[in-house]
């Protein structure tokens, strides 16, 4: 955990990871304040018989949450962040952007677009302004 910006510097540069391909960043973003939290199954998911079994469970079904992707979550609280990009992954993006707009919450998608390895990336209104200069440099 690191709190505070480092030293000589105003941000702490937090490299995101494409959802399915650990090494690959698909954006950087800086850190001034608050927490990032990110919920992905690219980790600890398992591949069984040639098909992928999440580790992240859907209470709602008890069975692993569909989602194929990644969702980071920005908050002043690390426990919020943390409790909140868990969820939003098990709503998945339809669902889980919707409640991240009703809820005013900094939430940022990243699904797999297609088999070249392209990255849909979708982010709430507060995740856009919090973070207004990823817009500007894509």
């Amino acid at each position: 955990m690191v709190y505070g910006i480092p030293p000589n510097a105003a941000f702490w540069p937090v490299h995101l990871a494409h959802p399915n391909v650990r090494d690959r960043s698909v954006l950087t973003l800086r850190l001034d304040s608050g927490s990032l939290s990110t919920s992905a199954g690219s980790e600890r998911d398992l591949l069984v018989g040639g098909r992928r079994v999440g580790h992240i469970l859907d209470p709602r079904t008890g069975f692993p949450a569909p989602f194929q992707g990644s969702v980071t979550v920005w908050h002043e609280s690390g426990l919020v962040a943390d409790i909140l990009s868990t969820a939003l992954y098990v709503m998945g993006p339809k669902e889980g952007l919707r409640w991240a707009e009703s809820h005013n919450a900094a939430a940022l998608f990243l699904s797999s677009g297609d088999e070249n390895g392209n990255v849909t990336i979708r982010a709430s209104r507060a995740f856009s302004k919090r973070f207004a200069y990823l817009a500007a440099s894509r």
